[in-house]
């Protein structure tokens, strides 16, 4: 489906206003898409909520205009920058360690009726596309916490993690000449090992048999056999053409521009961290993010 959370936002998006792709991959806005059209055209029916002209009047997630505006958005959206600030902040007291947060917090669950809204929209895509299992890419563990306790249905939850050396290096690898580099690879580092740890916390509240870790690395690496551990633990046959290239559009609403060209998409390993990360960089990175790496199972011994 692409990344659910961001449904009511891509209903408001409008091109060129936007410098976001405000399209499904089959290059239709969502209302018109022969897909999405039906599923928007559900909820119309359903709950009386016209996404076209409300976008927000029938969420799915905590996610509003402050996404849209992202720096800008504390002046720019104030109103739903606060508001998802404070129900991101609920939810993780909700969903934390102290047992007098958690009761008090839990209190108000405006996620309940968020996660019933987006099993509706799995509900209704399934239907549209002719499938058993909808997959939302939305990569939010607080909306796949939300979706897992309250959407009443079966969720299952993917946790992608990458090696912290190349996740840092895709976030610094144009400030090759940025006087404060070493502050930008500790800065990034401190985010992946906060993000990290923060996943790592929180599926603790998940079942075992609901949740997989996926090395980014063991899918680029080895795909079928990565697909094939997916399959299974979903519950699925193996498809022997699921990693091949299809010539039809995918549906997927939000996300990646690389979506639009998936035909010409190769799996690889991106690698060039190798070459532009210096030694010192990558021992810097290693040394800072080894307490969370190595519950993820990242041995840098061996690299």
């Amino acid at each position: 489906m692409g990344e659910i959370t961001n449904l009511c936002l891509q209903c408001y998006r409008e091109e060129p206003k936007t410098k976001w792709t405000a399209r499904c991959d089959c290059g239709e806005r969502p209302f018109d898409c022969e897909y999405w059209g039906q599923v928007i055209k559900a909820i119309d029916r359903q709950f009386g909520k016209n996404l076209r002209d409300k976008p927000f009047s029938w969420r799915v997630s905590d996610v509003g205009l402050e996404e849209e505006y992202r720096a800008r958005a504390p002046i720019a959206a104030p109103r739903f920058w606060f508001q998802n600030s404070a129900w991101r902040a609920l939810r993780y007291a909700q969903y934390g360690t102290n047992p007098a947060l958690r009761a008090v917090a839990g209190l108000y669950r405006p996620q309940r009726t968020w996660a019933a809204n987006r099993a509706f929209v799995a509900a209704r895509f399934r239907e549209a596309m002719g499938a058993d299992i909808a997959v939302d890419s939305s990569k939010d563990i607080l909306g796949a916490i939300d979706m897992h306790r309250y959407a009443g249905e079966p969720v299952r939850i993917l946790f992608l993690t990458r090696d912290p050396r190349g996740s840092v290096w895709s976030k610094i690898k144009h400030q090759s000449d940025h006087p404060q580099r070493d502050a930008l690879i500790a800065s990034e580092t401190a985010e992946w090992m906060k993000v990290n740890q923060r996943f790592i916390t929180l599926l603790r509240n998940i079942p075992a048999a609901d949740q997989l870790h996926v090395p980014y690395e063991s899918l680029c690496n080895d795909p079928d056999t990565t697909v094939r551990s997916i399959e299974a633990f979903l519950g699925l046959p193996h498809d022997d053409d699921i990693l091949e290239p299809t010539p039809q559009p995918f549906h997927m609403i939000a996300g990646n521009k690389i979506r639009f060209s998936l035909k010409d998409f190769v799996i690889r390993e991106d690698k060039r961290w190798r070459d532009g990360l210096t030694d010192a960089e990558m021992l810097r990175i290693q040394t800072q993010s080894s307490p969370v790496a190595s519950q993820l199972g990242y041995d840098f011994s061996a690299s």
